[in-house]
């Protein structure tokens, strides 16, 4: 198996390589059968799902769950080496079309995905390549906390434009410093219903210049929190329940219950010490 992420530099595939060499080593336990929460793994690359990243993933799912939740691999793909594999149980194959780009992730997130995801799974757990879980307890976290959406801090302050009759206005919501979608958890119901209230407007990040839509996990977060249907976690919330990136100290400490995106060094580390004090 070889890593996706050739890019990174040689420190942080070091750093993902002992991460993943971590989630693989721990043994999954027997554990009963619970629709209670749902895996999601998004790839929509054509690619095959059998690089070491993809497996790390899917096994901290399996690892640090206290149930054998089902994982559901979303991808244009179907060949994979998860498929009759006995130690990865209750994972399903679910057929979507290619998407090369961010902004066509964003759009299909935005408008489709609900069409593939079966209705009965509501709490929904995102998994992506550089996004796992990385200790127990996110369950009842998530159910004492009342969480609807929840991913990793922002260290800025986006917020959403509306085009209205070819004019660009501000939505007028409260910036959102929560929502990195990488590693994140989301109730079905709450999304299902902003994607079909806004999913059809045309929009863009405030800022940008061009009509490209908004980042999904912001058009989530940003519509959750400002119409206020659900809850979004406050910052406070966020740290604890992930880090983006997530450095070496703080995943030996285990500061939160995943991550998205290992990283040597985080440039945003004073900004990141402030918000963990708090």
């Amino acid at each position: 198996m070889e890593f996706i992420s050739k890019n990174k530099s040689f420190e942080d595939l070091i750093f993902l390589g002992k991460i993943c060499f971590d989630t693989l080593t721990s043994n999954i336990a027997h554990k009963p059968e619970s629709n209670d929460f749902c895996g999601i793994y998004f790839e929509g690359r054509n690619r095959q799902i059998n690089c070491i990243e993809d497996f790390a993933a899917i096994h901290s799912f399996k690892v640090f769950s206290r149930c054998n939740y089902p994982m559901l691999v979303l991808s244009p793909n179907p060949e994979n080496l998860l498929n009759n594999n006995p130690i990865y149980t209750n994972v399903i194959h679910i057929k979507t079309p290619e998407y090369n780009s961010h902004d066509q992730y964003s759009q299909f997130m935005i408008k489709d995905v609900w069409n593939y995801i079966p209705k009965y799974f509501k709490r929904l757990m995102f998994f992506h390549p550089d996004g796992f879980l990385c200790k127990f307890g996110w369950e009842n976290w998530i159910l004492n906390n009342k969480i609807d959406f929840v991913g990793a801090a922002w260290c800025h302050l986006p917020s959403i434009d509306i085009n209205d009759s070819g004019v660009w206005k501000n939505t007028g919501l409260p910036r959102i410093p929560v929502g990195n979608g990488g590693f994140s958890y989301r109730s079905r119901d709450i999304c299902e219903r902003i994607s079909n209230t806004y999913g059809h407007l045309k929009m863009r990040e405030s800022g940008r210049t061009d009509d490209r839509c908004p980042p999904e996990d912001l058009f989530y977060s940003h519509l959750i929190n400002g119409t206020q249907c659900g809850k979004v976690a406050n910052i406070q919330e966020a740290m604890q329940f992930s880090l983006d990136p997530i450095t070496p100290e703080e995943y030996s400490k285990k500061l939160s219950f995943g991550f998205h995106y290992p990283r040597k060094n985080n440039e945003f580390q004073k900004e990141r010490n402030y918000c963990l004090s708090l």
